[in-house]
């Protein structure tokens, strides 16, 4: 996302979106939802979300996400109203939907400016159901203050890599903020403590040495924090 126009992203939920897109009316809903669809959002969600002004949106792809998503955007009172649609192979499109506000904050390009992820100790060496030890530091490493948007939040997600460089781990993130937060404030230099989630346990593991790679959603920010040897 470097390499993109500063400004022609910003966020709107979980997703960054090409800002061009919120421009316009809309279109009503039954011209742009398709009319099967699995929903899995109850009548009370559906009824709440408004009947005009719906458009798909184009999510920047990060690392993270899926590429069979779909997204749709409606402007209300205070912020935005969302709606996704993912392809599930022998099912079909799958309803998802926030019906807001959701407002539009800056992209996580401009969010993270400054921010790296680093390791916060040396080689850890542990057991597979000790991985919850590990740890990574949040560090700004720009040249002016970082300021948090108070919607940010402090997960981070980590898989271990083997000698091949195939993930070991889980590819489902927790979007949740979790029992950690992030400071308001953080200047040139100074950083945060923050655990690392492995998700469900790595149970297949065999000894040896395993690359150590994290990510944080909320600025679509990775990093190689070094290794850990599991005996």
């Amino acid at each position: 996302m470097d390499d993109t126009p500063e400004g022609a992203w910003v966020s709107l939920g979980d997703f960054d979106v090409a800002r061009s897109d919120l421009v316009g009316p809309g279109s009503p809903w039954d011209d742009v939802i398709p009319a099967e669809v699995d929903a899995r959002v109850g009548a009370d969600v559906r009824a709440l979300m408004p009947a005009q002004g719906w458009r798909q949106v184009t999510p920047w792809k990060p690392q993270d996400r899926a590429n069979n998503s779909t997204l749709f955007a409606a402007l209300i009172d205070g912020g935005w109203a969302l709606v996704g649609l993912v392809e599930r192979e022998g099912i079909g499109p799958i309803l998802t939907g926030d019906p807001g506000p959701v407002r539009v904050r800056a992209s996580r390009w401009e969010r993270r400016r400054g921010l790296e992820l680093r390791g916060a100790q040396h080689t850890l060496r542990c057991r597979p159901s000790e991985l919850s030890r590990l740890s990574v530091r949040l560090v700004n490493a720009g040249g002016e203050p970082w300021t948090a948007d108070p919607d940010d939040h402090a997960y981070v997600h980590g898989w271990l890599r083997d000698a091949s460089g195939a993930r070991k781990g889980s590819d489902w993130f927790a979007y949740s903020p979790g029992s950690y937060s992030l400071p308001a404030l953080l200047a040139p230099g100074e950083s945060v403590e923050l655990p690392v989630d492995f998700g469900p346990a790595l149970t297949d593991l065999t000894p040896g040495t395993y690359g150590v790679e994290v990510a944080m959603h909320t600025f679509d920010l990775h990093g190689d924090i070094g290794v850990v040897e599991i005996w």
